[in-house]
C-alpha cells in the first residue's frame, strides 16, 4: 500500500491487517508525481490499484507501469485520464498487459447491468435501461476532509463534463444535463438526480441493437453541486 501521506498510510495498513488478523499489508511513502518514487514502489509487484486522487499524474504511473510490465487498476473518473490512456492502447497491448480504468462504482457497474439485464429479457427485445441511483454522501464534510488533489479532481470532473444521451435509437448531445426528482422509496424519499455520461455506456447499443433509450442519472449531490456548481461549470 503507497501514499504520499505518511502517517495515514501506515495508520490504514495497521487497521487492515487487524481485520486480516495477520501482517498482510506493509506500506510504502509512494509519490505519483515522481517518477524515481514509482519506480521504486513499483518493483516485484504484478498489478497497481490507484485508488487516490492523482489523475494528473496518470501518464507518470501508466509509463511506469509499461516499463515494469505491469497490469494496472483504477477506480477514477476523469476524461483527462482516459484520453491519455487511450493513447497508450496501442503500447499497452504491446507489452501484454492489461489495464482497467473507471473501474469504481459509477462508472464501473453501469454497463455490466446492463449486460445482465439484458438476459432476462428475450432476445433483441429490450427497448428501454434507465439507471437512476442515488449516493448518500455527505459531501460538505467529506471536501472540508478533502486533500486539495481531491478538491481539485472533483472540479475537474464537473468542468469535463459532456452530456450525451441515447435516445429514440440514436446519441444526442446536449448543452444541460437532465435533471428529475425520483422517489427513492420511504427510507431516503425524493432526491434530484441528473443524467451522466459515461465511457463504457457507449458500446452498450452497439451490443444490444434493440435498445431505443439508454441514460444513467444518480443523486445524492448538495443543492449547492446542483444548482450552482454544474451550472457555473456549464458556463466556464
Amino acid at each position: 500500500m503507497g501514499d504520499i501521506a505518511i502517517a495515514k498510510g501506515e495508520k490504514t495498513a495497521a487497521k487492515l491487517n487487524v481485520l486480516a488478523k495477520e501482517n498482510r499489508v506493509s506500506f510504502l511513502e509512494v509519490d505519483a508525481s515522481n517518477p524515481k518514487s514509482l519506480d521504486r514502489a513499483f518493483n516485484n509487484i504484478d498489478l497497481v490499484v490507484v485508488a487516490s486522487s492523482t489523475t494528473k499524474y496518470t501518464k507518470n504511473v501508466a509509463e511506469i507501469a509499461l516499463e515494469k510490465k505491469i497490469d494496472s487498476f483504477d477506480i477514477l473518473y476523469s476524461a483527462n485520464k482516459r484520453e491519455i490512456l487511450t493513447k497508450m492502447k496501442d503500447k499497452i497491448k504491446e507489452k501484454g498487459l492489461c489495464f482497467i480504468t473507471d473501474g469504481g462504482f459509477h462508472p464501473g457497474i453501469p454497463a455490466a447491468m446492463a449486460f445482465f439485464l439484458a438476459t432476462q429479457f428475450e432476445k433483441d427485445s429490450m427497448k428501454s435501461c434507465i439507471f437512476n441511483g442515488l449516493m448518500k454522501i455527505d459531501y460538505n464534510a467529506t471536501m472540508i476532509k478533502a486533500t486539495q488533489n481531491t478538491k481539485d479532481e472533483f472540479i475537474e470532473i464537473m468542468m469535463g463534463e459532456e452530456f450525451h444521451h441515447f435516445e429514440q435509437g440514436k446519441w444526442v448531445q446536449r448543452k444541460v444535463p437532465k435533471m428529475a426528482d425520483i422517489d427513492f422509496g420511504p427510507k431516503y424519499g425524493k432526491e434530484t438526480v441528473i443524467t451522466k455520461n459515461l465511457d463504457e455506456l457507449k458500446e452498450i447499443p452497439e451490443k444490444i441493437p434493440s435498445l431505443k433509450d439508454l441514460s444513467i442519472s444518480m443523486g445524492g449531490f448538495p443543492w449547492q453541486v446542483n444548482y450552482l456548481g454544474f451550472p457555473l461549470c456549464i458556463l466556464a
